[in-house]
């Protein structure tokens, strides 16, 4: 039987790639798509609602606030892609799950639990993907001041920053633009979600930085032996670490990649996004592939992971699609 879905706020970049992402969905008559004449009609948007099997938000935090409420009187499925429930997962884990499904081994089956889904920020999933097994292993201590680099293409800012970036005869803003540190003065709104998910005790250092290219995005974690618990800090190798990522994301669901070990990687880039870059609205990447580097030789080991993904796929849309497959049973 088709199932119908409601994208409410089908207008901003993360539905876009959201549409893209459900077309084989459509094509193969496993979902029909709602489609409302006014997005701002409050009565149309509840109408249609009530007769999805499920909603996904795509809607700015203040108004996706507003729309949960409706949505749990009528007891609709839904999926939030904004960030303003990313911490109802733990404050109220009877109706809600958070949507990244290689958290853990029973995560698939919370989400499919679930009334709703807070899906992940992008730059959350892939700090998340990192620490995630590094600490449920040992080898990073949950307390230690874990840095966070993030650095990612501008449509991770949403509409207002790609109308800034694709304005025509831009070339001096793209110019000082080049590299652009952000949130210099508050807390990034991922920061206390890749605490709360990952296993940290305390808040990681996140510096996020924006590139003037469209999409893609490169997580950074860096560590040495300060940040490996004491007892494990003789055991703790490339191969170890390796070994860690590739057992604890193999499952055959995965969407977590694991590069092979290659120590004469000397270098991460962008180049993996080329294509999603050259090809107008390329189709969102639903994969997060990670890279293990570093040395281990003499006293002073270093160790970088790294996680590559679409901040459109992974990181907001085909995370999305996981989830609602799960819950519609598809």
């Amino acid at each position: 039987m088709t199932k119908r879905i409601f994208i409410d706020g089908a207008s901003g970049t993360t539905a876009f790639s959201l549409k893209q992402a459900l077309e084989p969905f459509i094509e193969n008559n496993e979902i029909d798509l709602i489609e409302i004449s006014d997005t701002r009609d409050v009565k149309l948007r509840q109408k249609a609602s009530r007769e999805a099997d499920l909603v996904i938000l795509c809607l700015p935090d203040d108004v996706t606030k507003q729309t949960i409420p409706f949505l749990r009187k009528y007891d609709v499925q839904t999926i939030d892609a904004s960030s303003a429930h990313r911490d109802m997962p733990i404050k109220d884990k009877n109706f809600w799950a958070y949507g990244f499904p290689e958290l853990n081994e029973d995560q698939p089956r919370k989400i499919a639990n679930a009334r709703f889904v807070s899906n992940p920020g992008c730059f959350a999933t892939g700090a998340i993907s990192i620490l995630t097994p590094l600490i449920k292993d040992g080898i990073l201590s949950k307390d230690a001041p874990n840095i966070v680099n993030g650095v990612a293409g501008y449509t991770t800012g949403g509409k207002k920053m790609v109308g800034n970036f694709e304005k025509p005869n831009n070339d001096d803003y793209l110019l000082s633009r080049a590299f652009s540190q952000y949130n210099l003065t508050k807390p990034h709104r991922h920061i206390e979600e890749i605490k709360n998910y990952s296993g940290l005790n305390t808040n990681p250092v996140f510096t996020p930085t924006i590139l003037p290219i469209a999409r893609g995005m490169i997580v950074s974690i860096p560590f040495n032996k300060a940040s490996i618990p004491e007892e494990m800090r003789d055991q703790v190798t490339l191969e170890t670490i390796q070994r860690t990522f590739e057992k604890y994301y193999n499952s055959p669901d995965s969407k977590v990649e694991i590069l092979p070990l290659d120590p004469q990687r000397r270098s991460v880039n962008f180049g993996a996004f080329k294509m999603i870059n050259e090809i107008k609205n390329a189709p969102p990447l639903d994969t997060v592939k990670i890279a293990v580097t570093g040395w281990d030789d003499g006293n002073e080991p270093q160790f970088i992971v790294y996680a590559m993904l679409d901040n459109l796929g992974k990181g907001a849309a085909t995370q999305a699609v996981q989830n609602m497959k799960l819950m519609l049973k598809l």
